[in-house]
């Protein structure tokens, strides 16, 4: 009877999460259109309007862990100012699908949940509502053909700048969430490109897409704001993603009781590849024109940030390591930040006043349609 009843109870949460997120994800989409029209009289005036839009879905986030997955996070480390008026580029491990969810409710707490902008695979921008939202928002949606993938990067990042608003820019540059398989193949890539490491935690780090936005988001971005994040109930033995799917944390109930993040920001100046012309001889100069030694200055810039990012999550690893050992990450740094997600009276009037109006125009073009 027990397991007939957890069955039950299972798809009943699934059901009601469903309902919830849908209706008010799609109720967000039908109001974030007619922004199109704004779109034409002022750039500026729609950026708002559509970040006033993501952070409804920001909102929608603390609901539904308020309601199905009620958890603690608590942020360790250099913090206190990564604010909501920073243009931040923010790297983090991958080790759940669920991570992303996570910093967004940490963006949340700091009044920054409609200034994200999250680096995705191209599939996702074509899922019915989301994915149209999420566009919306401006994501970054990779191909992961770098011909391309630099194009659109370059375009949705200068237009960033040109915006003058705060943005939240949130990377994983492993490129994939930790399992068995994807640290075989982090392994093998290991072995094909004479790379030593072999962490056991985290996964080899790729580049290229974090140098390039730190590097087209200058001036405006100082910092890169590096979170490594430990789940609260794993081991270091466990698959995370195993142990914490999207289904047992959000339908099963069985999610972490505690997300620990813990926070170190990096000056962008000080940064290899950023804090000095890469070297080459002044014979290498002469050979070669202008656009050439520029070109080579960058290959070699990119390659000495590359190294400092392997060794950065080399540390990382060690992190993880010792979250795993004594169950959390140390408090050194600014006074630790507890955050418990509760939707504050904003989050339920924003709420209720988009299902209401999405209702409005789903019916107006119901009627209109008939």
């Amino acid at each position: 009877m027990s397991k007939v009843m957890e069955k039950v109870r299972f798809i009943f949460r699934t059901f009601i999460f469903v309902v919830i997120m849908d209706c008010s994800a799609a109720s967000i989409n039908l109001v974030q259109y007619p922004s199109l029209i704004l779109s034409l009289v002022s750039r500026h005036l729609y950026r708002r309007y559509i970040q006033f839009t993501q952070a409804m879905f920001g909102s929608l986030i603390v609901l539904l862990t308020y309601l199905f997955t009620p958890v603690e996070i608590v942020v360790t480390g250099n913090h206190r100012h990564l604010d909501k008026d920073a243009t931040a580029v923010i790297m983090a491990n991958h080790q759940i699908y669920s991570d992303w969810w996570w910093l967004w409710i940490l963006a949340w707490k700091r009044n920054a949940h409609g200034s994200l902008k999250i680096i995705l695979k191209e599939s996702l921008k074509f899922l019915p509502v989301f994915g149209w939202g999420m566009q919306f928002f401006e994501f970054i949606f990779l191909a992961r053909k770098w011909a391309l993938d630099r194009v659109t990067m370059s375009k949705i990042l200068h237009r960033s700048l040109r915006d003058k608003l705060p943005v939240w820019l949130v990377i994983f540059p492993e490129g994939t969430i930790i399992t068995d398989d994807t640290k075989e193949k982090c392994r093998a890539y290991a072995k094909k490109m004479d790379i030593p490491d072999d962490p056991q935690h985290v996964l080899i780090p790729k580049s290229t897409g974090l140098y390039f936005c730190l590097k087209n988001l200058q001036p405006a971005a100082t910092h890169l704001w590096d979170i490594t994040m430990g789940y609260q109930g794993l081991d270091g033995k466990q698959t995370p993603y195993e142990v914490y799917s999207l289904s047992r944390v959000f339908f099963e109930a069985k999610g972490p009781e505690r997300v620990h993040m813990h926070v170190q920001k990096f000056p962008v100046k000080d940064l290899p590849g950023f804090n000095e012309a890469a070297t080459m001889n002044t014979r290498d100069d002469e050979k070669m024109d202008r656009s050439e030694v520029e070109s080579k200055k960058d290959e070699d810039r990119s390659e000495q940030f590359s190294l400092w990012l392997r060794k950065r999550f080399l540390e990382k690893d060690e992190l993880m390591a010792e979250f795993y050992k004594n169950g959390q990450f140390s408090d050194d740094g600014d006074e630790p930040l507890i955050i418990r997600p509760v939707p504050t009276l904003a989050d339920w009037a924003s709420l209720a006043g988009v299902l209401s109006l999405g209702t409005g125009v789903a019916i107006t073009l119901w009627n209109w349609w008939i």
